[in-house]
């Protein structure tokens, strides 16, 4: 702990430091010992008049609002004179994480394992609010980037490093004096933050790229494939508005990465947020979606999800035909591990079920012609006497017309009752039962050989899980700093396993060396790696492929015989219809042959 006099409250309070829980670049954080609700920052370096208004006032402006979404400075700690400040007294933030660590695909696995996109969405709701309650304040966070935004496992979500935002006490505003270009609004870069009075409008481009990375799977949206010449770093695509997702993202020579969520994966007016937040139009006229619109927008796209059949996990937005996240995970990347849900029965039992359920019984054709059940209709001229033969005898018989179009209705009609009869006999009424049953065999056997399988490509697969431990923004690569760290993620290299040669010459700006460096750290540490399976403690990607696996095939084998019950009751439905219509065909017939043997 650096040399501090004895430091005190405003209300004269001693403050006494405990252990310390994080350092970065203008002070340290201590636990209070007399007060472990609250934790003490304290600056490295000497608090300027300037920096001690802005800190003065922020506590003036404090508010229990304020305090419930961020880290918002309760009081100063000064010496005994009261003559300097040497830090701040703020809330204690516990339980939560970094926002990156939720929206980055493999930390998300590792940090919040059951969190789903609906999860994500609310959490980007939550930072919306956030901006809302500074918003509603007259402050301005300024400084938007992905280690101030910290969130929880419930998905509340909290603002941190509080003395850096733009805050407005009466008429007097102290200025946010720094920045992160990744997340800077297009009219600030290149411009010295230092006494830059920002806009909402500012803010609001930081907030719709959070919410972007939230949604889209840590994805920039200034992020993708650039046709024209050169590199294209983010920075450079944020201040020429080359929104990669965007309408007018051709024109801007720049198309999405590969295997990403489309724009047609969300509500249109969801969409409109983000184009409106990205483009230069919404720059000039001050014009950027507010944290009030995303709010809306947000509730609207949770409220609207729906869960898909195969995994319960997965949760996209309900007008779609199709789930997104099936698609993705068909292509090899597992975005959410399933969630095995309730109790699934023993395949084994499951099986055997199937087994009991038999095929309906086919017999020879049950029907036959009701001959005793019909009287014959007489002839239009059936007058029987003496008369009438003398009259048929010498001018003919007046029903030679009818009788032969009985005849030929006889015959029309045996033709398709002999029709009939083949039908039944060539109909394989059970087959689609036999292909079920056929379908759910071949599962089973699956089922039988998935731990073997799973256990041969573990061990293929264990030094892909150990590189999967390892980040590249922790790795301290020369040459490639958090501006590149952030394109690889965007093109969906994250950590060491993610690096092959071909797939990081594929990201614009990184040329023979840079690929080089990466590949030979990846190298380094795969010369490190031994097969030992004490040390290899899981491997993440293979468990979520083959648990998903296994789900669906105990899943499909549970449903199995209410599906083979539920077919038989479809053929015996599609029988009974058959042999209804046979029925009619066999009277008719009956009726006919009767009205033609008179």
């Amino acid at each position: 702990m650096q040399n501090l006099p004895a430091l005190y409250a405003s209300n004269n309070k001693s403050i006494n430091l405990g252990n310390l829980i994080g350092k970065g670049g203008e002070g340290s954080v201590y636990e209070i010992q007399n007060l472990p609700s609250h934790v003490a920052k304290i600056y490295h370096q000497k608090v300027d008049p300037q920096q001690a208004s802005k800190l003065q006032n922020m506590v003036k402006v404090a508010t229990p609002q304020l305090g419930k979404i961020a880290a918002w400075p309760t009081d100063l700690l000064q010496d005994s004179s009261r003559r300097a400040i040497y830090g701040l007294i703020m809330p204690k933030v516990t339980g939560y994480r970094e926002i990156h660590n939720l929206y980055g695909p493999a930390h998300r696995k590792r940090d919040f394992p059951k969190a789903d996109w609906a999860f994500l969405i609310h959490a980007a709701r939550n930072v919306a609010y956030m901006f809302d309650v500074v918003h509603s304040h007259g402050h301005i966070v300024g400084d938007v980037n992905q280690g101030n935004i910290l969130v929880a496992m419930d998905a509340t979500c909290r603002l941190i490093d509080c003395d850096s935002f733009q805050i407005k006490s009466n008429s007097q505003i102290h200025t946010c004096d720094v920045g992160v270009p990744q997340f800077t609004a297009p009219e600030l870069q290149n411009k010295p933050f230092r006494g830059i009075i920002r806009s909402q409008n500012h803010d609001n481009f930081g907030l719709a790229l959070v919410c972007f990375h939230l949604l889209f799977m840590g994805r920039h949206p200034f992020a993708g494939r650039y046709s024209g010449k050169g590199d294209m770093p983010i920075e450079l695509a944020i201040l020429e508005y080359r929104y990669a997702y965007g309408i007018e993202s051709v024109s801007k020579k720049m198309t999405p990465p590969p295997n990403v969520l489309g724009m047609n994966t969300i509500p249109y007016r969801l969409s409109l947020l983000f184009e409106r937040a990205f483009n230069e139009a919404s720059s000039i006229q001050s014009s950027r979606p507010t944290a009030k619109e995303w709010i809306q927008e947000l509730d609207t796209l949770k409220n609207s999800l729906r869960t898909c059949g195969k995994n319960s996990a997965h949760k996209y937005y309900g007008q779609l035909n199709s789930c997104p996240w099936c698609r993705l995970d068909s292509s090899g990347i597992i975005y959410f591990p399933p969630d095995p849900g309730g109790p699934i029965p023993d395949p084994d039992q499951s099986w055997k079920k199937i087994q009991l359920v038999q095929p309906i019984p086919v017999t020879q054709f049950p029907i036959g012609i009701p001959l005793n059940s019909v009287t014959p209709r007489p002839l239009p001229q059936n007058n029987p006497g003496l008369w009438t033969l003398f009259v048929n005898f010498f001018l003919g018989d007046p029903n030679k017309e009818e009788r032969l179009e009985r005849e030929k209705i006889v015959s029309r009609l045996r033709t398709e009752w002999q029709i009939l009869q083949s039908t039944w006999r060539k109909n394989e009424w059970n087959q689609k039962f036999n292909a079920k049953k056929d379908f759910l065999k071949n599962l089973y056997q699956e089922w039988g050989q998935l731990k073997s399988s799973y256990d041969r490509e573990r061990h293929e697969n264990s030094l892909i899980a150990y590189l999967d431990t390892f980040f590249v923004e922790t790795a301290g690569i020369a040459g490639i700093g958090e501006s590149l760290t952030m394109k690889l993620k965007a093109w969906g290299i994250e950590t060491a396993a993610d690096i092959t040669e071909l797939k990081v010459r594929a990201v614009p700006g990184f040329g023979d060396k840079r690929t080089q460096d990466l590949v030979s750290w990846r190298n380094r540490l795969e010369g490190r790696f031994r097969q030992n399976p004490t040390s290899v403690q899981s491997t993440p990607k293979l468990d979520q492929i083959y648990n998903q696996r296994r789900l669906t095939l105990e899943k499909q084998l549970a449903g199995g015989p209410e599906e083979l019950e539920y077919i038989k009751i479809q053929i015996m439905k599609k029988q009974g219809n058959f042999l209804q219509h046979c029925r009619q065909v066999a009277l008719t017939l009956a009726q006919a042959e009767a009205d033609a043997s008179i």
